[in-house]
């Protein structure tokens, strides 16, 4: 791919003509690892996405932390394309913002409080790079975090090399959980 425009493009494609229950079957697949990962067993500060309909689905991941009594915490945009988390519970109130729902209210939680980042993409590479969805959100906060980040890749999203341009601001992902295969890590 020439460009990151054109790579996004090609792989929102691709994640949007998966079949759903094929699409469900992979999920399943994802939520048994991560559970089970270490990242996931020590942690108990999770950030997460409210996820869009081609995305991995994080309702279960949501559901799954608030049963085993972790505190869940959802970005928030701000200016300059940055961003914060706050905390989920059941007085948060959301607005759609970019096609996704974002907490207008609620507790912040800073970078050193947060154990692990459940991080989206488009497209993600063995070497763990990843293709975010443009704007840049993550890489600017992953660049000052030090904790730990995984991220859940269907197999229309896994490549194994990088085909789009990779620039120096772009964050590689700690731990990729994808869906295909025997092996579903790749260290």
């Amino acid at each position: 791919m020439n460009d990151k425009t054109q790579a996004r493009k090609h792989y929102i494609g691709e994640m949007s003509a998966m079949n759903a229950h094929e699409k469900e079957r992979q999920e399943q697949s994802m939520y048994a690892h991560l559970f089970n990962s270490a990242e996931w067993q020590s942690a108990k500060i999770i950030a997460v996405t409210k996820s869009q309909s081609i995305e991995v689905n994080t309702a279960p991941i949501i559901q799954q932390a608030i049963e085993s009594n972790k505190k869940i915490v959802i970005p928030r945009t701000l200016p300059h394309r940055q961003m914060e988390f706050v905390l989920l519970d059941d007085d948060t109130k959301f607005k759609q913002k970019f096609g996704i729902d974002e907490p207008v209210n609620g507790q912040i939680y800073n970078q050193e409080q947060i154990d692990l980042i459940i991080v989206p993409g488009v497209s993600f590479a063995s070497d763990h790079s990843r293709l975010g969805f443009g704007a840049g959100y993550y890489d600017r906060y992953l660049s000052k975090y030090g904790g730990n980040t995984v991220s859940l890749v269907l197999s229309a999203q896994i490549q194994g090399k990088i085909t789009w341009p990779v620039d120096e601001f772009d964050v590689r992902i700690g731990h990729l959980i994808i869906a295909e295969g025997e092996n579903n890590e790749l260290e």
